[in-house]
């Protein structure tokens, strides 16, 4: 009786060992794809700009994403981990080149409208189809339009100096005059913020207007047109709603 118990003693502490050195199985870690929406995005070894940079990726570069929290994303980077702004990641590659669709779609766009940054109240344009684009008029008479084809996009604004033509394709860096207007294409995939929400692939373009001698940037998104626009650096107009 005691060799039994004696013998069943060993077996139960040589189990034991067993298990406890049996090698630890580490769950394999799951990434997500994203790509790099920046031009040069800086990596950090923490998550937060003060600290160390490791390294910069750029434009539609491939990361592997383990985690986001509070505006950081932790990526997988040379043999370890390291943080970068997750603003600047998308799920998509980064537009290089904007052929078309900026046009607004059709439906009721409210604006918010400034002098000298100073909101002063809101305007509202009904978009209907017109051959070669949309037309809107305003409660005041006026008519805003927008036409688009192959070559050009082109905006037609009721004050007249504001408008202009844009030359397909649109390229960051682009830029051409005409006796009037100095224009350069500033970006084609900016995300901006309005008081109708965030908008992503916008097309930003700066106008020299040479005759006034003051200067526009102008914030384009796809299927909504003009969602922002500044003079001299100051807000003029943003969009605040659209509705179908």
């Amino acid at each position: 009786m005691k060799r039994s118990r004696y013998i069943l003693a060993i077996v139960i502490l040589i189990s034991g060992v067993c298990f406890i050195n049996l090698p630890k199985i580490e769950a394999k870690t799951s990434f997500t794809t994203q790509y790099v929406q920046a031009d040069v995005l800086n990596v950090r070894m923490k998550a937060t700009t003060n600290s160390k940079k490791l390294g910069h990726l750029k434009k539609n570069e491939t990361v592997k994403v383990i985690s986001t929290s509070k505006g950081w994303s932790k990526i997988q980077y040379k043999k370890g981990t390291a943080y970068v702004s997750a603003s600047y990641l998308n799920s998509k590659k980064a537009v290089q080149k904007v052929t078309g669709d900026l046009l607004p779609k059709i439906g009721k766009y409210t604006y918010k409208n400034y002098e000298e940054d100073i909101y002063y109240g809101k305007s509202i344009e009904t978009y209907v189809k017109v051959k070669g684009g949309v037309k809107a008029k305003s409660k005041n008479g006026l008519d805003t339009s927008y036409l688009e084809n192959s070559k050009y996009f082109t905006y037609l604004s009721p004050t007249g100096h504001t408008s202009f033509r844009l030359n397909y394709p649109l390229t960051k860096g682009k830029k051409w005059k005409n006796e009037q207007d100095e224009v350069q294409i500033q970006d084609v995939n900016m995300s901006v913020k309005t008081a109708a929400g965030s908008f992503n692939e916008v097309v930003k373009v700066r106008i020299d207007h040479k005759i006034y001698d003051t200067y526009s940037h102008y914030y384009i998104a796809p299927g909504k047109g003009i969602v922002l626009w500044k003079l001299n650096g100051k807000k003029k107009f943003q969009l605040a709603k659209y509705t179908k």
